[in-house]
Formats: C-alpha cells, sequence, structure tokens
C-alpha cells in the first residue's frame, strides 16, 4: 500500500527575509525579499548588516507604522487595498490610502501607487471632495505644499468640484477657500478650461 507524501514545507531562512524596524513596534518585522525586490530597489539600496544581528538585513522605517506597512504588504500581496477594515467609515479609508500612498511613493513601489491612485480616483465624489483634499496634504492648507504630485490630475478633479458645486464650497472654512483660491492648481484648471473654449 502507497501512501501519498506531502511536499516539505519551505521554511524561511533569515537570508531569505528582510527585517524592518518600524516606528511603533519593539522587533523586528520580517518581509519576504522576493516580494519586495520584484517591486522595488528601495530595499536593496538601503539594507544594511546590523552588527549586533549579524545575519540579518536590517531595513530602518523608523517613520511608519506597523499598520501602515501591514497595509502596504496586503496591497502587495493582494494587489487591493483592505477595504473591508474601513467599511464603517469612509473618512478613515480615505487617510488609510493616502498614508500608504506616501510610503509606497517613498519606497518608489509604483504599482501600488498606481493602483490606489486607481482606487482613490474611483471614490471621488462630490460628498467626498472636501475630505480627499484635506486628507491629501496632511493638514496643510495649501495645495501648492503638497508633496505627492503623482495625485495632481486628481486635485484639478478636486479644485474642479469644490470650485463649481456650492454646496461644497459651504462646507469649507474661509481659511481652507481662501487656500484653494490661491492654489495653482486651481489656476490651471483655469487656463485649461479657457483653452479648451
Amino acid at each position: 500500500m502507497h501512501t501519498l507524501r506531502s511536499k516539505p514545507r519551505r521554511v524561511s531562512c533569515s537570508c531569505d527575509l528582510y527585517f524592518v524596524r518600524l516606528k511603533d513596534s519593539s522587533t523586528l518585522f520580517p518581509v519576504e525579499k522576493t516580494l519586495m525586490d520584484e517591486q522595488t530597489d528601495y530595499f536593496l539600496r538601503h539594507n544594511h548588516t546590523d552588527y549586533q544581528l549579524s545575519q540579518l538585513n536590517v531595513i530602518n522605517l523608523e517613520n511608519v507604522t506597523k499598520e501602515i506597512f501591514q497595509n502596504l504588504l496586503h496591497c502587495l500581496q493582494k494587489q487591493c487595498f483592505p477595504v473591508e477594515d474601513f467599511e464603517q467609515d469612509e473618512r478613515d479609508l480615505i487617510k488609510a490610502l493616502f498614508k500608504v500612498f506616501q510610503v509606497a511613493e517613498n519606497l518608489s513601489i509604483q504599482s501600488v501607487c498606481i493602483m490606489l491612485e486607481r482606487y482613490l480616483q474611483s471614490l471621488l465624489s462630490r460628498n467626498n471632495c472636501i475630505q480627499i483634499w484635506r486628507s491629501s496634504h496632511n493638514g496643510s492648507l495649501y495645495l501648492s505644499q503638497l508633496s505627492t504630485q503623482a495625485f495632481a490630475n486628481i486635485i484639478w478633479n478636486f479644485t474642479y468640484q469644490i470650485h463649481f458645486h456650492r454646496s461644497a464650497v459651504l462646507d469649507l472654512s474661509p481659511i481652507e477657500l481662501l487656500a484653494i483660491l490661491k492654489s495653482p492648481y486651481l489656476c490651471l484648471l483655469g487656463k485649461s478650461c479657457a483653452s479648451s473654449h
């Protein structure tokens, strides 16, 4: 009688992993090298050997929380954002999206940036454009300070909606409205609209 023998499960060794030092974790967070290196060369360029952890490739991401990094890994592994974790509050979802996008951009993970940008475009509506505008620049009052230039085309949509929908404008504070009116993006949008007529 023959019995089926299952293949032995491959156990990752430290040489197959990067170990990430995160902002709110006292322990190093392991992540597969192949997963990261297929998407970005950031880890290859920034890894170093910690003297006390001589066999581990340690990456310092000390400004990134564990939650944000786990959401980033979910995007890499599943090719989607973990929306189910934010079903109760779209505002929290939007904030989380921007945080992951910023980390993905800093790590040069273009596939995640593109995926999140498209998903954010699908979320854009008259009702949430103010919330997305506020989230997109981390509380700064001026769109000109926006660090994520990849979102410039989406910002044009925000300013278009805010400028032409009276109900949305009424939701803005006077300072925020002034910031939008001073925004170079609104000027560009005005020139674009004028040239198309």
